[in-house]
């Protein structure tokens, strides 16, 4: 039988190769496997940053108290989040459901850091921006003369997606902001972890839009349901901050069903947005 000769430097690219894997290994609880992806560490926005009008109706379709709404949701859009980033980031959960030493930490997160409204921000052209980039100079001047005189000529427009429709951003959209208040945490937690970046979520909001009646008869109005983030790099720059806005019918109550049509699609179009 012959011998099987691998060469001294295959041989070494091989071991190699094994240690990136074993460096890259799932730390999340999730379950076994590797990535050659970037770490990423999720932190759920904190329980008071939740806002929600729906609460009540939806608590009653699903037979819940009001205020277990907020932990299935905030836990469900953890775990849809998560699965969504997957493909392209190895994550680290700090939830409610990770060990303790991920809880303290994430407490650590939320006694290090502030919020604050602002501009969104992007890393790839949002379609305002690139229908603003076609316009003449003499559209601009009259959108400029328009604000001045207090005209509003955003696009009233949505984008339809499975499971309802995204709000058009506009000139006037902000976002609510997690901004870092002890710069300390940052180098803390990324030689801790040895992550690449920081993905905040900083607010879940459920509106109902009473001026967006659907169906007057059975008092059927659109809801908003928002999501606010803040990524991170591992020097505490800012990389992307943005809020995505999906509508939905106020006749939605059954958790399952809001779950199911608006997380994956809200999942999907933060993960879009990130480098």
């Amino acid at each position: 039988m012959k011998k099987l000769f691998i060469p001294f430097f295959l041989l070494m690219a091989i071991i190699s190769k094994g240690q990136d894997l074993k460096l890259q290994r799932d730390t999340t609880g999730m379950g076994e496997g590797y990535t050659y992806g970037k770490r990423l560490i999720l932190v759920p926005f904190k329980p008071y940053d939740y806002k929600s009008d729906a609460d009540a109706d939806i608590a009653k379709q699903n037979e819940l108290e009001p205020s277990y709404v907020k932990l299935v949701f905030r836990s469900s859009f953890d775990q849809v989040l998560s699965n969504a980033l997957r493909n392209r980031f190895e994550i680290i959960r700090l939830n409610l459901d990770s060990p303790a030493e991920y809880k303290e930490d994430l407490q650590a997160f939320y006694n290090s850091t502030g919020t604050a409204y602002e501009r969104p921000l992007l890393v790839r052209p949002t379609q305002t921006d690139i229908d603003k980039s076609k316009k003449t100079k003499s559209q601009l001047f009259i959108d400029e003369m328009a604000k001045l005189a207090n005209i509003d000529r955003t696009p009233k427009t949505y984008r339809g997606v499975d499971g309802g429709e995204f709000k058009a951003p506009n000139e006037l959209t902000r976002y609510y902001k997690t901004t870092i208040s002890n710069p300390n945490i940052i180098p803390y937690m990324q030689e801790k972890y040895q992550n690449d970046y920081f993905l905040f979520i900083n607010m879940m909001e459920v509106t109902t839009r009473y001026d967006q009646c659907i169906d007057l008869e059975n008092k059927n109005y659109n809801r908003e349901f928002s999501l606010h983030y803040t990524l991170y790099d591992k020097q505490g720059k800012q990389v992307v901050g943005n809020v995505i806005t999906l509508l939905f019918p106020s006749n939605t109550n059954k958790i399952n069903d809001i779950i199911a049509k608006n997380f994956g699609v809200i999942a999907k179009e933060i993960n879009k947005s990130l480098p």
